[in-house]
């Protein structure tokens, strides 16, 4: 989601009209044979412009490898000829089925939830109430992992340098009694973990890009 403020609720990959990118001014080299891959490219002739007032390009390359490893890499342009910066969040929102919920790699690591900042514990993350929480400056080196005991089941999450921040949100029975797309017992069946910029806003001068990438991986 790349956000700059002036949408509610959804930031412009959302509401704007993907299309495939066969330029050769792509993100980068093209991955290795063995790897499928494809380019996208979303640009202001894709959205309603009235939502910002922001020129930007936004690439995103998603690759599959043989073993299951996806690779999710975006780049995003400033293309204001006026000057100006664009200030911004950016979150990539996984979704996560799972039997129960758990998840390690996140201990000792400072977050927000209610704007309010704590430490997390030595233990991995368990849900028994809704969770929102924002933990901060993850370093590259370590990653999350969603557990799932009940079907011998995990996932990685890694990020790059350009993501310090990892989300955790689960809505639980009260909140997901109230949205339209989720049934009221499925909270018990999902999670959503974020790789953003959460802590801070980012700036991107004018003709500058920004780049992240997130890397997915399960047993």
């Amino acid at each position: 989601v790349f956000d700059d403020g002036n949408i509610e609720n959804d930031g412009f990959d959302k509401i704007g009209m993907w299309k495939v990118d066969n330029s050769i001014h792509g993100i980068a080299n093209p991955p290795s044979p063995e790897k499928a891959f494809v380019n996208l490219i979303l640009t202001p002739t894709d959205i309603d412009s009235g939502n910002s007032p922001h020129r930007f390009e936004f690439r995103l390359r998603v690759v599959l490898a043989p073993d299951g490893y996806l690779t999710m890499v975006s780049r995003i342009k400033n293309l204001n000829t006026d000057g100006r910066d664009i200030i911004f969040n950016f979150y990539y929102q996984n979704y996560f089925s799972v039997s129960d919920i758990g998840i390690e790699g996140l201990e000792k690591v400072d977050y927000l939830q209610n704007k309010e900042r704590f430490t997390q514990g030595t233990d991995a993350i368990t849900f028994e109430s809704e969770v929102d929480r924002v933990y901060l400056n993850i370093p590259v080196t370590q990653f999350a992992s969603v557990i799932d005991p009940r079907r011998n089941r995990y996932c990685h999450i890694d990020k790059t340098y350009g993501l310090p921040d990892i989300g955790v949100w689960n809505p639980w029975e009260e909140k997901a009694r109230a949205m339209d797309d989720l049934g009221n017992e499925e909270y018990r069946k999902m999670v959503r973990v974020d790789v953003a910029v959460f802590g801070r806003e980012l700036t991107m001068k004018p003709f500058r890009e920004w780049t992240g990438a997130q890397h997915l991986t399960s047993n």
